[in-house]
């Protein structure tokens, strides 16, 4: 998006702080328990707060001062990259366990066995890799720099700016084009590529979203739940597909290593039929995603959905929080929630 040419005002300064103080907070809470290596929830978490952290950076770095907020954006993607690896192989090695303990075959699982020793021996390496971008992290005191840039902000709170809705509007439907420019390859289930990309774009305007909820008042709650099953749904698929793309290198470097040990590649068909078992699995799995994703896509195409968009962000505008036209708020489902008790 190009650079706003108004003055920033103080409100939008201290609604931008606050949205980055709460994102740098849940970087800095995972950051140990990521180093400890014993659960792999904090990688995983890390990873998401980081990528948050960037969406704000984005958003409102601007405000807070342009240039710490470049060179912040670059240590935080260098951590986000960091922990990437690692963090993949983990999904991967759930997977082939689950796998594993659904197959019953003696002759498969020895090379589903395989699979898992390789993909924990890569995940032992890794650990050297995040230990490495976290200290690099640190070591760019990015997060004593922001604490304190942010701390001289003062705190956030309603009526918001008119400034501040524009930027919401800007920003959301910025995303929201992105998202929708995907749409002609949802019905083209081999466009791996396109249906990846369209997974990152229903992820920013997520984030995106995510950003404005304390200034929208729950309005787009219903789109954020959609762009997270959207998000979710693509990542399923796209992890098949980086099995499906992945498994025949896997089966050659194991026949190579059959041959070098061995002399012959003979005791290589213990382990490539269960290998092969577990690929067949992977592409059923990928047209499970795939169907369900593309039910709930035309649902949200017939309801005109990802359309209503803008007239929620318009609603939103009109009726700001804590204002005497903000009326009964909705659910995420678009009904009126009960009365509580």
């Amino acid at each position: 998006m190009s650079k706003r040419q108004k003055p920033i005002s103080p409100e939008l300064a201290a609604y931008g702080a606050e949205q980055l103080r709460q994102r740098m907070l849940a970087v800095f809470v995972e950051m140990e328990g990521t180093r400890q290596g014993e659960d792999i929830e904090y990688l995983h978490r890390l990873r998401v707060a980081s990528r948050r952290l960037r969406a704000a950076l984005s958003l409102f770095g601007e405000a807070i001062s342009p240039e710490d907020a470049r060179r912040w954006t670059r240590e935080v993607r260098s951590l986000t990259r960091a922990l990437g690896p690692a963090r993949d192989t983990d999904v991967q090695i759930d997977v082939v366990r689950d796998n594993l303990a659904r197959q019953e075959d003696p002759a498969l699982r020895r090379g589903v066995r395989r699979l898992l020793l390789r993909l924990s021996q890569r995940r032992d390496h890794l650990q050297d890799c995040v230990v490495s971008g976290l200290e690099r992290f640190e070591r760019s005191g990015v997060i004593e720099q922001m604490n304190k840039k942010l701390s001289r902000v003062p705190a956030s709170k309603p009526p918001y700016p008119p400034e501040l809705y524009s930027l919401a509007r800007e920003a959301i439907l910025h995303r929201l084009t992105g998202f929708l420019s995907y749409a002609e390859f949802v019905p083209q289930p081999d466009r791996a590529e396109e249906l990846h990309t369209m997974r990152i774009a229903a992820k920013r305007l997520r984030y995106t979203l995510e950003n404005f909820l304390p200034l929208l008042d729950g309005a787009v709650e219903p789109h954020l739940k959609a762009a997270k099953q959207a998000q979710e749904a693509l990542g399923a698929i796209h992890d098949c597909d980086v099995w499906l793309a992945g498994l025949p290198a896997f089966l050659e470097e194991e026949r190579e290593r059959t041959r070098l040990y061995f002399g012959h590649t003979g005791p290589f068909r213990r382990i490539s039929s269960g290998v092969l078992a577990f690929q067949a699995d992977r592409e059923q799995e990928r047209q499970r995603h795939y169907n369900r994703f593309v039910g709930k896509w035309q649902g949200w195409q017939q309801a005109g959905f990802w359309e209503s968009l803008p007239a929620a962000l318009a609603a939103a505008a009109e009726s700001p929080p804590g204002s005497p036209l903000a009326k009964t708020k909705t659910s995420p489902d678009g009904a009126a929630p009960a009365a509580e008790s």
